[in-house]
């Protein structure tokens, strides 16, 4: 039979997918024995192309080409190229495999320091919350301000095999390590050096030291004026042990040595005080460069397994980045008698480079430092590196070839300002910093400077260049990716132009009644902005018999005083004409008696008692005039945000111009998680000796926003349409319903932060001492301490909430029949939060331009203001980091009929009772018949005492191996952490009354044989209530006997059929079973056969053939491998023989019986071959 491989893929995970469901209920319902057969080898490993899944809510493509997949004994390492679709930030530097890819290959735990590095994993940083005035905390404010103390725990982030999990080293509870997402992972500081993770199954990863003691750990240098200090940003994956500890595989690194950086981008910033000129603006921002770091940067190099070895190869001379490797290939090698072992597969990779163009740099580029412009640091700015293609095989025109193309449009140029809000190229070429408005306080209102010209908004075409657009498989068939911006529809506010004014003329105008008076009340709504005061008064030749004025509420304006009109009277005066910014918070009082301006009803005076004609002005005038925009409705405004989202997926056989399905997504309701900041960032300071309060504006926040690891956006609703184009209709389609958590800040300066001074300080102690001395500062310190925080949405730190975010809340599936969408199916969820955290860090800035040196703290009695230096130096807030763990709680599952009617509803509800291991201990599943299934499921830290599972009790050895499985603990240290193995599982089946109409139980027992081989013991049932004689529990399967390895050697059936195994090539495989036959029988025979050598090799043929004849009531099958590759023959127990062979590639080529006659013919058709 010839088997062609390019056949549907549909018909072949069908069929695998039906076997696998029929296993596991076959398990589930008859006990039957663990499978340690080797599966025969098929065509279903060539798996399905361009059915690339999705993750809806964010928009993204999970983009993934699988090189290899290393299994050894329980242990699974994925080795995979993955693909960010989410677009190229203007600053991504590509990695070893090509910008936009990263190979996952092992892992490692990565820090992100927030505030100082953690010097140490248990670094103190105080609270602060209610802090005493005292020299310590007065200290450590000094060190948080200057740099030299921590103000916030780090992230680190685990990211290994697949999974990623963030956590932080709670000091609270004895800094010990909490993950952001509640993921019971277990983590152990062993050094500095050395990090231990183990997941919830007991597998065990060990990161930053080798089995040799050699160090994996990226360590990272800074030089600063104030301190140096080197701390480790990155643990490398150095060995992953199996939940039995006896199995591991290891990972080894090269290094690069301590290398410099690559070019950072940079910020810009304007200092605006009484002398700044508009004009010139350009001249006051200044550009900060960051400072290079010095790294010691770690390759993987090599994985070293039991029976074999994986190796990395790569090189220098990269053109982007000069210290960097670039990924040349990955070789698989299995041992054998030569000193590297058998090559049995490869895997190639081809570049090119992206050249990019364009961009302006910031306008102190040229005050960068002097390495800017060095060819190592150009090229990293002008060139990236971009993976063509993927080859597996000797060659690449003879090997399984996958090809990449990428969008044409050229990237501007890495530190430049051509970029948006987000980070994502544009075509800005201004400055970096975007047009922002600034306020400069003035005795009433402000001065508005507009400074910046820069472009920071979202431009589609920018931001899709050098995005992955097209996959080419090996068969000739290939993917087409469309992308779109992420976008939002906003409701932005229509302002509509008001104005209020009141006149008052002098005696030469025809006004009736003189000196004259006007008044006018007016009203401001909230939400007004451009609010200003207009000022306009005549020159006059006289005063008259009172001074004229104009009033904004209790606000006074007088005209001015008389002296300055040559040849006029004593009491002439000048006019005088000025607009004024009034912002709400505006001053209208004094300094004694503030007074804020704000929304409301307000009142505008004019009063004139001046006459005399002066030259232009034939009558004395009065004027003022209040002028705003107010809120008038909205508009509906259609918004790009930074990222790109999947439009389409289009995919083609290679045979055909038209695509053989198509699937196409539209987006709704989303959510903005990290907030467009379309102005620069300000705050103000107060600088020495004048004490003036002066704004700064820059591109950086202050503060940390703790969203540089988050998504841009999200989605509530996603559709996904599916296309049949060959008959041009579409077949269906699925609509999901995410559940978005809104982001909130956890810091605000509408509250107001916290001033460290002394109990008994007071601001009314300055009054006495500034009316007699003139010091209006003391007067407006506190007022300008609160100034400068700057506004509310600033610095503000956002918790961050992703562990929350994009849980499915429903979805529902439809197919379409003449045009008509039908549903099919809908599954609605409920979650609960099982367990938050909080982590607190503090924000300390002082409000000077510079902080004070330390003082005394006083902490004399009584206290002496006149004293105290200390006060009122700083200021501080809290802010939180939030963790915690979501779950299902409620899954409702519909399935209707062909017309979409009549659905069978199943409800599940599900329990988590200890939240050790955060696991459902009971679900309720109700069907629309009203029948109830409830299951109850034990782990190993539910079992306190021997009676914890019901009767039958354990026996204390049985509670003891129990125990070793369990969470770690201060009186528990050697478990294992094999805390989501199910112990005991209990289904009751009830009626809609809520009788008991069936019970059944299924209980492993577990024996510990030391040396952390803790094992399956036997496995027992109960059905109904038990009863010792009457109704026990019966034993289905028995464990009788392992090796010290942990690999079972004798298993008996509940008849008490024995089934033995005999394992070679190091105690890896399974080369013989014997059914019926005792291990010891099989240990006899094994004993007496001459050149058995099970350690590195299998058993001949002749071998298995003794092993037959001298068991002759047992039926025995045997196996032999090709290790790396797959079986190569099964013999059964009537001696029938099937061989398997293999292509250069490791794919299964034939099936042949005994008689050498062609069972099966798999042929690969790739396009070329």
């Amino acid at each position: 039979m010839t088997i062609n491989a390019n056949r549907k893929r549909t018909e072949i995970f069908t069929v695998l997918l039906f076997l696998l469901l029929t296993s596991s209920f076959s398990q589930q319902s008859t006990f039957d024995l663990p499978n340690y057969h080797p599966v025969s080898p098929n065509a279903a490993s060539l798996g399905k192309f361009g059915l690339y899944p999705v993750n809806k809510s964010l928009g993204t493509a999970n983009v993934n080409i699988p090189i290899y997949t290393l299994s050894e004994r329980g242990l699974t390492v994925p080795i995979n190229l993955n693909y960010n679709t989410s677009g190229i930030r203007l600053n991504d530097l590509a990695s070893w495999v090509g910008l936009g890819w990263s190979l996952d290959a092992g892992g490692a735990i990565v820090r992100n320091v927030k505030g100082l590095p953690d010097k140490t994993y248990n670094s103190n940083i105080p609270n602060l919350q209610n802090a005493a005035f005292s020299q310590t905390n007065y200290n450590y404010l000094l060190g948080a301000t200057n740099g030299l103390r921590d103000t916030a725990p780090d992230q680190y982030v685990l990211n290994a095999l697949g999974r990623t999990a963030t956590f932080y080293f709670d000091q609270n509870k004895g800094f010990k390590a909490v993950f952001e997402d509640g993921s019971p992972i277990e983590i152990s500081v062993v050094s500095a050096d050395e990090i231990h993770a183990i997941l919830e199954d007991g597998t065990l990863l060990i990161f930053g030291k080798e089995k040799d003691g050699t160090l994996a750990t990226e360590v990272t240098n800074h030089h600063n004026a104030s301190y140096t200090f080197d701390y480790i940003s990155a643990w490398y994956l150095t060995s992953l042990v199996s939940q039995d500890r006896q199995q591991s595989i290891s990972f080894e690194y090269k290094s690069l040595g301590k290398q410099s950086g690559y070019s950072e981008p940079a910020s810009e910033t304007i200092y605006i005080d009484g002398s700044f000129l508009p004009s010139v603006a350009h001249l006051y921002l200044k550009a900060a460069y960051q400072e290079l770091v010095v790294t010691s940067r770690k390759f993987l190099e090599k994985i070293v397994f039991n029976n074999g070895h994986i190796d990395f190869e790569s090189s220098l001379g990269r053109t982007d980045l000069a210290d960097d490797y670039q990924l040349d290939a990955i070789k698989i090698y299995t041992n054998d008698d030569t000193a590297n072992g058998k090559l049995i597969d490869q895997f190639h990779f081809n570049y090119d480079y992206f050249q990019r163009s364009g961009g302006n740099f910031s306008r102190d580029y040229d005050n960068a430092p002097i390495f800017f412009d060095s060819t190592k640091q150009t090229n990293s700015r002008t060139k990236a590196l971009k993976l063509t293609s993927v080859y597996r095989g000797a060659s690449i025109s003879s090997g399984e070839v996958h090809h990449f193309s990428y969008k044409a449009t050229t990237l501007p140029e890495r530190c430049t300002t051509a970029q948006d809000s987000w980070g994502y190229p544009n075509d800005n070429t201004g400055t970096l910093l975007p047009q922002t408005q600034v306020w400069l306080k003035g005795t009433i209102g402000s001065t508005l400077y507009t400074i910046g010209n820069g472009n920071r908004s979202t431009d589609e075409d920018s931001m899709k260049a050098a995005i992955l657009k097209k996959i080419t498989y090996p068969t000739g068939g290939y993917t087409i990716f469309e992308f779109e911006a992420n976008r939002l529809t906003t409701s932005d506010i229509v302002y509509a132009a008001k104005s209020s004014s009141a006149t008052a003329y002098g005696s030469e105008c025809t006004d009736p009644g003189y000196p004259h008076l006007e008044e006018t009340t007016f009203t401001i709504p909230q939400g007004a902005k451009n609010i200003k005061l207009h000022i306009d008064m005549s020159p006059v030749l006289y005063q008259g018999s009172s001074i004229s004025y104009l009033a904004l509420d209790n606000k006074y304006f007088y005209r001015p005083t008389p002296s300055s009109i040559s040849g006029s009277p004593s009491d002439s005066s000048d006019g005088w004409t000025e607009t004024i910014h009034l912002p709400f918070g505006s001053n209208l009082g004094d300094v004694l008696n503030p007074v804020p301006f704000e929304s409301g009803t307000h009142v505008l005076k004019a009063f004139d008692s001046g006459y005399g004609p002066f030259a232009a002005y034939p009558c004395s005038r009065m004027g003022i005039t209040i002028t705003w925009d107010e809120p008038n409705g909205t508009q509906e405004v259609e918004k790009l945000v930074g990222g790109l989202r999947v439009k389409s997926i289009s995919n083609y056989d290679g045979n055909s111009v038209n695509p053989v399905l198509v699937k196409k997504f539209e987006y709704e309701t989303p959510d903005l998680i990290h907030p467009e900041e379309n102005r620069g960032y300000q705050r103000t300071i107060i600088l020495d000796p004048n004490f003036s309060l002066n704004p700064v504006v820059s591109t950086s926040p202050h503060f940390n926003n703790n969203l540089g690891g988050e998504p841009v956006i999200s989605y509530e609703k996603v559709t996904e349409y599916e296309y049949d184009l060959s008959s041009a209709t579409k077949n269906g389609k699925t609509i999901s319903y995410y559940e978005n958590v809104p982001r909130w800040r956890t810091l605000n300066s509408l509250v107001g932060p916290e001033t460290f001074r002394h109990s008994e300080y007071s601001w009314s102690y300055f009054y006495s001492q500034a009316l007699s001395n003139g010091d209006t500062w003391s007067l407006m310190a506190q007022q300008m301490l609160q100034d400068a925080l700057g506004g509310p949405g600033q610095f503000s730190f956002y918790e961050s909430t992703s562990w929350k975010r994009n849980k499915l809340k429903s979805e529902e599936k439809y197919k379409t029949e003449n045009g008509i969408d039908v549903i099919l199916s809908k599954i609605e969820n409920i979650y609960e939060t099982i367990e938050t955290n909080k982590i607190y860090s503090n924000y300390v800035f002082t409000p000077y331009g510079s902080p004070y040196p330390s003082w005394q703290v006083p902490d004399y009695s009584p206290y002496d203001q006149g004293t105290d230096l200390s006060s009122i130096q700083f200021c501080y807030q809290i802010g939180e980091i939030e963790t915690g763990r979501r779950v299902l709680k409620q899954t409702t599952e519909s399935l209707y009929d062909n017309s979409g009617q009549n659905p069978l509803t199943t409800v599940t509800q599900y329990f988590y009772d200890n939240l050790t291991h955060k696991q459902p201990t009971k679900t309720i599943v109700q069907t629309s018949q009203g029948n109830v299934v409830e299951t109850i499921t034990s782990y190993p830290d539910d079992i306190l005492t021997t009676a914890s599972l019901g009767q039958p009790n354990l026996d204390a050895a049985g509670l003891s191996a129990i125990n070793k499985l369990k969470k770690p603990s201060s009186t528990n240290l050697s478990s294992l952490h094999r805390i989501t193995e199910p112990i005991q599982v209990k289904k009751l089946i009830k009626d809609s009354d809520g009788v008991v109409l069936s019970s059944t139980v299924r209980r492993t027992d577990y024996v510990d044989k030391g040396n952390n081989l803790v094992l399956p013991k036997a496995v027992r049932s109960l059905k109904g209530t038990y009863n010792s004689s009457s109704n026990p529990m019966e034993e289905r399967i028995i464990y009788s006997q392992y090796d010290n390895h942990g690999n079972i050697l004798e298993i008996k059936k509940s008849d008490g059929t024995p089934v033995s195994y005999i394992w070679g090539f190091n105690k890896m495989f399974p080369v013989a079973v014997a059914e019926n036959a005792s291990y010891t029988q099989v240990a006899t025979v094994l004993n007496g056969i001459a050149g058995l050598d099970l350690n590195t090799n299998g058993l001949t043929e002749a071998q298995a053939t003794t092993l037959r004849s001298n068991l002759p009531g047992a039926m025995v099958t045997t196996y032999t491998y090709d290790l790396l590759v797959g079986v190569t023959s099964i013999t059964d127990p009537r001696g029938n023989t099937t061989y398997y062979s293999y292509d250069d590639f490791n794919r299964l080529k034939e099936v042949r019986d005994a008689d050498n006659k062609l069972l099966s013919d798999y042929q690969y058709h790739y396009k070329g071959q």
